[in-house]
C-alpha cells in the first residue's frame, strides 16, 4: 500500500511543477520532447530498413551460394541424374524454371543425408539393437518417406492426366483465335486446372525468354515428370507453334489428339483407380506393425519383449517391411503402366 501511495505523491509532484511552470520552461521542454519523439522515430525507420535490406541480400546471397553448389555437383553425370528425376518430381508442385527446381533438388538431397546421419548418430548409443538392424530400419523409413512422396506426385500426375482432353481444346480454340500461342496461353491460364495451369505458367514464361537452352531443359522436365505421350505431343505442337506456326496443321494434330485421349483416359480411369486404392491401403499397414507391437507388449509383457529382441523376432520384421515394400513396388509398376 505504502508504494501505491509513493506512486501517487509522486504524480501529484509533477503535476503541482507542470502547473506553477514558467511558459518559457514549458515550450522548451515540449520542443525537448517532440526532438525526442522524432530523433526515435527516425531511428526506427533505418533500423527497419536495414533489416529488409539485410533480409534481401542474405536471401540473394544464400541463392548465390545454392546456385554455384548446384552448379558445381551437376557436373558429376550421377549427381545430375539423381537430382534432375528429384527435381522434376518437386516441379510438378511449383510454377519454378527448371535451374530453380534443380536448387531445390540439391538441397532435398542435403536434407535426406543430413536427416539420415544425424539419426545413426543419435540412435546407435541409445537403442540396443544390433547396429546394422537401425540402420536398416532408418533405411525403410527413407524408402518409406520417398514412396509417400512418390504417391503425391501419382495422384498430381493423375489429375492432370486427367485434364489434358480439356487442355488441348483450350489450346486449340485460343490459338485459332489469336495467331499466337504466347497470348494463346496467356488468355487461357485462367482457364486451366490448377495443375495444368502449373506447368502453362512454366512453359509461357519460359517461352517469353525465348532461351532455346532453357525451353528445352523446361519442356523436358514436364515431358520427364508426367511420362504421357499426349504431353509429349502437346509440348511439341506448342514449341512448333512458337518457332513455326501453321494454324492449319496444329488445329487438325490438336482435333485429332483430342479424341484419342478421351478415348484412352477412359480405358485406363479403371485401372488407376484400383492400384492408387491398393497402393494407399499398403501405406497404412507400415505404421500399424508398430501399434500390434505396442499392442502384444502390454497384453504379454516381458515374453513379447523377449520375441521382439530374438534374431526370430527381429526377422520377422524386416520379411514384412520387405514383403510390403515389394508390394508396394508392384502396384506402382501397375499404376506407371496404367498411365
Amino acid at each position: 500500500m505504502s508504494v501505491l501511495l509513493r506512486i501517487i505523491e509522486g504524480w501529484k509532484r509533477l503535476v503541482y511543477l507542470f502547473v506553477h511552470m514558467n511558459l518559457f520552461t514549458m515550450i522548451y521542454i515540449l520542443l525537448a520532447i517532440i526532438a525526442v519523439i522524432l530523433i526515435v522515430r527516425l531511428l526506427f525507420q533505418q533500423l527497419n530498413s536495414y533489416k529488409i535490406k539485410q533480409f534481401y541480400s542474405i536471401n540473394k546471397n544464400k541463392r548465390k551460394t545454392l546456385h554455384e553448389i548446384t552448379k558445381r555437383l551437376k557436373r558429376n553425370r550421377y549427381f545430375l541424374i539423381l537430382a534432375e528425376n528429384i527435381a522434376f518430381k518437386i516441379g510438378m508442385f511449383n510454377n519454378y524454371s527448371y535451374e530453380r527446381n534443380l536448387e531445390f533438388a540439391t538441397v532435398a538431397c542435403f536434407a535426406i543425408l543430413g536427416a539420415v546421419a544425424l539419426s545413426i548418430a543419435l540412435f546407435i548409443p541409445l537403442v540396443s539393437v544390433i547396429w546394422y538392424i537401425l540402420v536398416f530400419y532408418i533405411f525403410m523409413a527413407v524408402i518409406f518417406a520417398v514412396l509417400l512422396f512418390y504417391i503425391f506426385t501419382m495422384v498430381a500426375r493423375s489429375r492432370f492426366n486427367n485434364q489434358l482432353p480439356e487442355t488441348f481444346k483450350i489450346i486449340n480454340s485460343r490459338y485459332i483465335t489469336h495467331s499466337n500461342i504466347l497470348k494463346a496461353i496467356n488468355v487461357s491460364l485462367n482457364d486451366f486446372d490448377k495443375a495444368v495451369k502449373r506447368e502453362m505458367v512454366k512453359i509461357y514464361d519460359v517461352l517469353k525468354k525465348n532461351d532455346m537452352y532453357e525451353i528445352d531443359n523446361t519442356f523436358r522436365m514436364i515431358d520427364r515428370a508426367y511420362k504421357n505421350e499426349y504431353v509429349s505431343l502437346l509440348l511439341n505442337l506448342i514449341k512448333q507453334a512458337h518457332y513455326k506456326g501453321g494454324n492449319k496443321v496444329i488445329k487438325e494434330q490438336i482435333e485429332n489428339t483430342t479424341e484419342e485421349i478421351l478415348i484412352d483416359i477412359a480405358n485406363q480411369k479403371d485401372l488407376s483407380a484400383s492400384t492408387r486404392t491398393y497402393i494407399f491401403l499398403s501405406i497404412f499397414l507400415l505404421p500399424a506393425t508398430w501399434f500390434v507391437e505396442r499392442f502384444n507388449h502390454k497384453a504379454l509383457g516381458e515374453k513379447s519383449i523377449e520375441f521382439y529382441s530374438s534374431p526370430y523376432g527381429i526377422g520377422v520384421k524386416i520379411g514384412f517391411l520387405l514383403a510390403l515394400m515389394f508390394y508396394i513396388g508392384m502396384m506402382l509398376f501397375l499404376e506407371r503402366t496404367s498411365d
